[in-house]
């Protein structure tokens, strides 16, 4: 895995990030005080509202493409075996 510091992203696009130069890119930060861990290791897991009630499971993030923060969690509720089922936008 390598790590891109959000202040070089150029652009997220649907497929691909775009930075100026690939020299920026970096192994991961090798201290046990920061935890990164790979959307893909998120999606699926329960999410809970406010007052601890789950609401539906994890199906994407969205970014923030000003700070990088994610700023809307996808939810979906319902469905089996991921055939159906609705979709939320929650903001996180």
């Amino acid at each position: 895995n390598s790590v891109v510091p959000f202040a070089a992203i150029r652009h997220i696009g649907i497929d691909a990030v775009t930075i100026d130069d690939s020299r920026i890119v970096q192994p991961p930060a090798d201290n046990d005080d920061i935890t990164e861990r790979g959307i893909s290791t998120l999606i699926g897991l329960p999410v809970m509202n406010q007052s601890g009630a789950i609401i539906g499971n994890l199906d994407d993030v969205e970014f923030d493409p000003d700070n990088g923060q994610v700023s809307v969690l996808l939810v979906r509720s319902g469905g089996v075996l991921g055939i159906g089922g609705a979709y939320e936008a929650v903001p996180a």
